[in-house]
């Protein structure tokens, strides 16, 4: 977005595609994102190839994974060869709330709840999370704001 745009008033409305607008919604979509990721994680289900990656990096590094996600993107975005122009605020907004959400929600989750690990109960998670992240990663992705890994 040119930066001429950024003084329109009209991108500070929460009109269809304003850029407040876009932002607030990209912002849920995180947030929802986050607690997908959170519950698959919690309940043993999966989850997509790049978390499982810094999970790893996570695990081995002996980091929480809140310090390791904007670590290894930032890494990622210096040392691996793309197209720049992909990279926006949305991509800012991916490396610093997913993995600081996913540790909130992994740390609230184990305060009020308890989880037995069954099939069903795995079965549950899997539905819920999956559910969860793919309604946030299609509003991240909608709101055309940069790329995440998704």
């Amino acid at each position: 977005m040119p930066l001429g745009r950024l003084t329109d008033k009209e991108q500070w409305t929460l009109r269809g595609g304003s850029l407040l607008r876009r932002v607030l919604v990209c912002v849920v979509g995180e947030v929802i994102t986050s607690l997908g990721i959170a519950i698959l994680l919690i309940g043993h289900a999966g989850v997509d190839p790049y978390t499982a990656f810094l999970q790893g990096v996570a695990h081995l590094s002996g980091l929480s994974f809140a310090v390791v996600v904007p670590i290894v993107n930032i890494l990622l975005l210096v040392v691996v060869p793309f197209d720049r122009t992909i990279f926006g605020l949305g991509t800012v907004l991916n490396f610093t709330m997913v993995g600081v959400l996913v540790d909130f929600f992994q740390a609230v989750y184990a305060e009020y709840f308890t989880f037995t690990y069954t099939i069903a109960g795995m079965l549950v998670c899997l539905l819920i999370g999956m559910s969860l992240f793919s309604l946030g990663v299609s509003m991240y992705i909608t709101c055309d704001l940069g790329q995440g890994p998704y």
